[in-house]
């Protein structure tokens, strides 16, 4: 981080007019004093960088650059909407978004007062390289153990979990080099499961072979659909905290004709199939039902079979009907089979159109070997409270998957714990994940990290968490170092400005001005002392050098850790070290030590400002305003420009003493 001089709050001091002057000190000329120009030290808090990433300017500039970046590829480019989104959670900045480029919106807003030449110096936290692990975390798949994953298990038998007996670690290699064919070594899967503590009754059997009621779906249909006519698709609807589908061709300017299909059911014997059903609005028939034992991925070259006759669809004269079950199809004449069903809705929302554009709703989809849920459940399989959704993360090491026990994988349970579905810009995971790691982790190594895979805004992302015994809390881990830049108040506008005010007055005790001074100081004794004169410590005591026997002032430059100043009574430069100035009266020593001064200055900057840098398209200037002392109090104004890393070249011309 920066070492910083007194903050930011830089004396502009009036210069002597010359061209020198006008070019680099512009609107200094009418000043007759010293004056204190208005400047501001700010550190980003949390709630900063998420007014940073909402802020609309901000979003224009990313959606900018994401549209040019798809214009150039063709294809949809979202990098820099998503890197500033994500600065809400990662709280710094980085390649992609630059405090530079993304920060004057912000600045522009929160401070109302923007006299010309403002300064400020904003703290701020920029990414240092994750480590490896947390980025291949981050780039990890999701997968879900389906029915078919469960059967290699149970057998058929409809028993979705594991159990102690038989965990997930026992199945999950064959599971996932099933699902993950491509896969090369250190790919990451975060694997959402069902456990039960409680083992499958006897029987071993569950007379549920499929169900599906839709609360849990959040926004999206997740079953097949296909449109052979038109394009409206089927809806997520919610009333009286009931989630079912609903399809309409009601106002949708075309034909319709959509086939949602359920996922692939395996038929024991006796297997049923039943559906609720409400209907609104209606005008017509639009509801078919269609069973098939060979589809793929394409309704059009699938064997369907119609059963809608097995079914009561209402047709009420009025408004809406109630949700009501349908009725059952007898699945007998496909025992051992693998089935999918089509609920296929065909209407005509032409403009003009007389029909039919009825609306449909369904619900509590099943296919059972009982005529209810319950029955022989209980007996056959532990209850339902008994299961729990978990997710383990699980690594490719070479040709096998293990388990990656020391990451923890948040499932669902855990985001309806903290009461989320999941982490957004609204919802950070820092807010979050330590008081559910205090109930998920209570008993952990002090000083020991956790990594937690969590999802946020949809994708996943990994961070680590230390636990602090004495504070029994756990806390982020950051992985970002500190950092401060200047911005500048110009023309009507905040712009990254590096230069540099750096201002010391001659007060005697200050801290910060005594380190830039001793700073000096120490450098004369190492450098010509020591190794010009080959004195010694004991010289030191001494003061037979150009340094005295203080250690805090110097007679070869005129630095004063002391007084905080430059002593320039070049007499008392001949009382200290008259054979450094043989033969050299006032004027000549003066010749002498202004020549040295930009040296001098050089010297701490490279030692106090090593982060300097330079800035392309910019000339970065660090402008020093000391005092020195004659015998009366004087001011002098000297500038460097950053032509490297930490490396300072003094600009000729500029010491100058301000009157």
């Amino acid at each position: 981080m920066r070492k910083n001089i007194l903050g930011i709050f830089a004396a502009a001091l009036l210069l002597v007019g010359c061209d020198y002057n006008d070019k680099h000190f512009d609107g200094l000329d009418d000043l007759v004093q010293p004056y204190d120009k208005v400047g501001i030290a700010y550190t980003l808090s949390a709630d900063d960088y998420k007014a940073i990433a909402d802020n609309k300017d901000n979003q224009a500039i990313a959606k900018a650059k994401d549209d040019a970046a798809s214009a150039e590829t063709g294809e949809e480019v979202k990098v820099n909407a998503d890197a500033l989104a994500a600065l809400t959670t990662k709280k710094a900045f980085n390649e992609i978004i630059t405090v530079e480029e993304y920060a004057p919106a912000f600045i522009s807003k929160k401070w109302d007062y923007k006299d010309e030449s403002t300064e400020l110096m904003l703290t701020y936290n920029i990414e240092e390289k994750v480590p490896e692990y947390l980025e291949g975390l981050s780039n990890a798949e999701e997968y879900t153990v389906t029915l078919n994953n469960y059967e290699t298990v149970w057998g058929d038998t409809g028993i979705e979990y594991f159990t102690p007996k038989k965990p997930l670690k026992n199945y999950a290699n064959d599971i996932l080099v099933e699902a993950f064919p491509e896969a090369t070594k250190d790919a990451v899967v975060l694997v959402n499961f069902n456990f039960n503590t409680t083992e499958p009754g006897s029987a071993g059997k569950d007379p549920i072979i499929f169900s599906e009621d839709f609360e849990e779906l959040e926004g999206e249909v997740t079953w097949f659909e296909q449109n052979t006519v038109g394009d409206r698709k089927w809806q997520v609807k919610e009333y009286s905290n009931n989630k079912y589908l609903q399809y309409s061709a009601f106002k949708s300017g075309a034909k319709e004709q959509n086939y949602l299909v359920t996922p692939a059911i395996n038929v024991k014997e006796g297997a049923k199939f039943s559906f609720d059903v409400n209907v609104g609005n209606f005008n017509g028939k639009v509801l078919t039902v269609f069973v098939s034992d060979d589809f793929k991925d394409d309704v059009t070259k699938a064997k369907w079979v119609e059963i809608t006759s097995s079914f009561t669809i209402p047709e009420p004269e009025k408004g809406y009907s109630n949700f009501q079950p349908a009725g059952t199809y007898d699945l007998k004449g496909y025992v051992g089979k693998k089935v999918s069903i089509a609920f296929v809705y065909t209407g005509d929302g032409t403009d003009g159109s007389v029909g039919p554009t009825t609306t449909v709703q369904i619900d509590n989809v099943l296919v059972s070997t009982e005529a209810t849920k319950a029955a022989t459940r209980a007996v056959t399989r532990a209850a339902d409270d008994g299961i729990q959704r978990l997710a383990h993360v699980y690594k490719l090491g070479g040709t096998d998957w293990y388990h990656n026990d020391k990451t923890l994988g948040l499932n669902q349970d855990d985001y309806a714990l903290m009461g989320i579905k999941e982490f957004d810009k609204d919802h950070a995971p820092e807010e979050y994940l330590p008081k559910l790691l205090d109930r998920k982790v209570p008993f952990y190594e002090d000083g020991k990290t956790l990594t937690v895979l969590y999802k946020f805004d949809k994708k996943l992302l990994a961070s680590d968490y230390v636990y602090n015994k004495e504070g029994d809390s756990w806390a982020p881990v950051s992985y970002s170092v500190e950092e401060s830049k200047q911005f500048v108040y110009s023309k009507g506008e905040w712009k990254f400005n590096p230069s540099r005010n750096i201002n010391l007055p001659a007060e005697k005790g200050n801290v910060e001005v005594s380190k830039f001074y001793q700073t000096i100081v120490d450098w004369v004794w190492e450098n010509i002392d020591k190794k010009e004169l080959g004195l010694t410590d004991a010289d030191k005591k001494e003061g037979k050098g150009y340094m005295t026997k203080y250690g805090n002032n110097e007679y070869y430059f005129g630095a004063s850790g002391f007084q905080n100043n430059m002593d320039f009574r070049f007499s008392k430069f001949r009382e200290q070290y008259a054979a450094g100035y043989p033969d050299m009266d006032d004027a000549k020593i003066k010749d002498v030590v202004f020549k040295r001064v930009p040296e001098a200055f050089k010297i701490a900057l490279t030692a106090l400002y090593s982060d300097a840098k330079p800035a392309e398209g910019m000339e970065v200037v660090y402008t020093v305003n000391f005092g020195g002392y004659d015998g009366t109090n004087l001011f002098y104004t000297i500038q460097f420009e950053v032509v490297g890393n930490g490396q300072f070249e003094y600009i000729e011309n500029s010491f100058q003493q301000v009157k």
